[in-house]
């Protein structure tokens, strides 16, 4: 695991093994990340979200990924996930949403009210 110096991570955050957190990175509590993933420059990762091992997260004008969003593995994200967003694919595409304990629903209101 690497973690560049301005990289803030908050307690409870999980960094797998071989994952690289790049400069200015905010990864929030309860994030957990799988093994071998890239977080670009300014990437800024929410509350209780969960990574995928392999995951790329590009740096395009600091890339966020909202409260409890999931990505699948080995997914590439080029742009913003929104809150309970469930992305997959290369690039990463919405496929769903998920509620904070990691149901899949259909919308993004289903997954706000659990």
């Amino acid at each position: 695991m690497f973690v560049h110096a301005t990289a803030e991570i908050e307690d409870s955050a999980v960094i797998g093994e071989g994952t690289k957190v790049w400069h200015f990175c905010q990864i929030r509590r309860g994030a957990r990340l799988g093994r071998d993933c890239v977080l670009g420059r300014g990437v800024f990762v929410d509350f209780e979200v969960v990574i995928g091992n392999g995951v790329k997260i590009q740096n395009y004008v600091g890339t966020t990924i909202g409260k409890w969003a999931m990505i699948g593995a080995g997914s590439v994200v080029t742009r913003d996930v929104p809150d309970h967003g469930l992305v997959v694919g290369n690039p990463a595409h919405l496929i769903g949403y998920v509620t904070a304990s990691g149901r899949r629903v259909a919308t993004q209101e289903e997954a706000r009210n659990g």
